[in-house]
């Protein structure tokens, strides 16, 4: 067969080729603001920065400085408006893939209607997702941070302002050697969620309506993997596809599995897909002749024991063995009956195993067993619970203030699959098992596997640690005349207070060979975001750590006095 698509449809092909078109012009607007978007984010960050001390002598007020500055560094990138009107047009265009996949759908399997609440919750959540991942915390931060270091690199050894602003300027829009600094992110987050989102789609309704059969299908571009390169056009079946994950192949997504490899593919930056086709287009794209099916044989039922013959003895059921269902299950009744709210959903990550999901489970028991909800949140209000992180947020809780009812109606918990690796592994943070300071000298050779894997467990949950502080407490602004919360926050901005001061004091005066010790009591850069974060970040670490450090203890010790059951 000269072209695979042959053995499609017209309607079919019609549909592939505007999905195909669609995309490439979405990466294509993208890409072609980004030199405007580049130039104006580098005169406004040459504006923030120019008025920093050069002179040797204000080393330290400068990098304080610096330290004020990160935020609103970031911020300059999500506050871009020709940035927000390209993301803008990005997300609008999701509904237009999903309606064309849909159609697509419905010249495969002629009476298939697209009513699933679950069809528009996943379109809902890929672009919260994508929203999150191209205007939220994990590009302002990714920029901030990478100007305040190229800031902190240079400053020091140059004395010359404009050769500062010259070095600002090549990073932030690039140069004919060099791409900008941004440029890979924002063009493969564009690419990456615009495809993961219409096959995951297009999988969700596959398994729905049992299609078994594929054409990987795409586009071959430059630099091509050679995985994609091996399958573009061909057709496989379901089994076929799933064996894949058992490959190893340069790009490949971490979490692949044989769930998630039809929604990741060839991993980042892959423009290919598996299209799912009826059996007799796959038949015919192989060209293979369909066959009868062969009936089952018949097989004689077991002969009767005779009454002169004692029945075999009943031997115990095994145990019973958990599913992801069964965990499912389990996690709502820990939310409804442990923590008296109501639950609308939950899902979770393709990637989470049923292992992965059982520490899940086991934290959640612990944390629910050990702490209550606070005050003015209403518990008719059904939440939905998610266990999936965005490119830019590890997890979340959002929620509404209804100030006239004096009540918090929480809208969504974010529990997160994935853990931040930079505050773990990174410098100066927690190891969550050994002193911090161990792990910052590089001293890990001396744990056992038992410890590692404990480390792994609590990393696992290290998010839902961390956002379950959130859920209990909500903001420090939301106080609705409660006078718990009140007490609550201001005991933990004395905390707060007193912790900033005093490591301040301490690392700046203490010598190289100390500041390790001192990192054992340090919460992590995060912890410095906010009130919120500071608690959140304390919380994790006295729930986690086995060894937690002094400022988390204290915290510790108001959590128990107003939440511990």
């Amino acid at each position: 067969m000269a072209d695979p698509l042959d053995a499609l449809t017209g309607k079919q092909r019609a549909i592939i080729k505007q999905l195909g078109d669609l995309e490439t012009a979405l990466e294509n607007g993208m890409a072609g603001a980004l030199p405007k978007v580049f130039a104006t984010l580098s005169r406004d960050v040459q504006r923030i920065a120019a008025n920093l001390s050069l002179d040797p002598n204000d080393r330290a007020k400068t990098l304080r400085e610096l330290i004020g500055m990160k935020r609103k560094i970031g911020d300059l990138v999500v506050n871009n408006p020709t940035y927000k009107e390209e993301v803008k047009k990005l997300l609008n265009e999701f509904s237009t893939i999903k309606n064309l996949t849909d159609q697509y759908i419905q010249t495969t399997i002629d009476d298939f209607v697209p009513t699933r609440r679950l069809y528009d919750a996943i379109l809902q959540s890929n672009i919260a997702i994508t929203k999150d991942a191209l205007l939220g915390g994990g590009i302002v931060d990714n920029f901030g941070n990478a100007i305040q270091e190229v800031l902190k690199s240079n400053i020091a050894g140059v004395s010359d302002r404009a050769q500062l602003m010259e070095t600002l300027r090549r990073f932030i829009e690039g140069t004919p050697e060099r791409k900008a600094y941004l440029d890979r992110y924002i063009k493969q987050t564009t690419n990456d969620a615009v495809m993961v989102f219409n096959r995951e789609y297009l999988q969700t309704i596959s398994e729905d309506l049992g299609l078994k059969h594929y054409l990987y299908q795409g586009t071959i571009i430059g630099d091509t993997r050679q995985f994609c390169q091996s399958r573009a056009g061909k057709f496989f079946t379901k089994e076929e596809v799933e064996k894949w994950v058992s490959l190893d192949w340069d790009g490949k997504m971490a979490g692949t599995n044989s769930t998630t490899i039809f929604s990741y593919a060839g991993g980042y930056n892959c423009r290919h897909k598996l299209w799912p086709i009826s059996e007799e287009q796959y038949n015919r794209g192989k060209g293979i002749v369909a066959q009868k099916p062969t009936p089952p044989p018949v097989v004689a039922p077991p002969p009767s024991i005779p009454p002169q013959m004692t029945a075999p003895p009943v031997l115990p059921k095994p145990p019973k063995v958990a599913t992801m269902e069964s965990l499912t299950a389990e996690m709502n009744d820990i939310i409804t009956k442990k923590l008296g709210l109501k639950v609308e959903s939950i899902t979770h990550d393709p990637s989470i195993s049923v292992e992965r999901m059982q520490i899940r489970v086991n934290q959640l028991n612990k944390l629910a067993d050990t702490y209550k909800i606070g005050n003015n949140v209403d518990k008719n209000s059904p939440i939905k619970f998610s266990m999936k992180s965005g490119g830019g947020s590890f997890g979340f809780v959002s929620h509404e203030l209804f100030e006239a009812e004096k009540k918090i109606v929480i809208n969504e918990v974010n529990f997160g699959h994935k853990f931040d690796t930079d505050r773990i592994k990174g410098n100066i943070t927690k190891s969550l098992y050994k002193p911090k300071s161990t792990i910052f000298n590089g001293s890990t050779s001396e744990l056992s596997q038992a410890e590692q894997k404990l480390i792994l467990e609590k990393l696992e949950v290290s998010t839902m640690t961390h956002e379950f502080a959130h859920l209990i407490t909500k903001s420090q602004t939301t106080f609705l005349g409660d006078n718990q919360a009140f007490d609550f926050w201001s005991d933990i901005k004395r905390i707060n207070t007193k912790y900033k001061t005093q490591i301040k004091k301490d690392f700046l005066s203490a010598s190289p060979s100390e500041k390790g010790k001192i990192l054992d009591n340090y919460l992590g850069d995060y912890a410095q975001t906010n009130l919120n974060e500071f608690w959140a970040e304390a919380f994790a670490e006295f729930n986690l750590n086995e060894n937690p450090g002094k400022w988390a203890l204290e915290v510790k010790k108001i959590a128990d006095k107003y939440f511990k059951k």
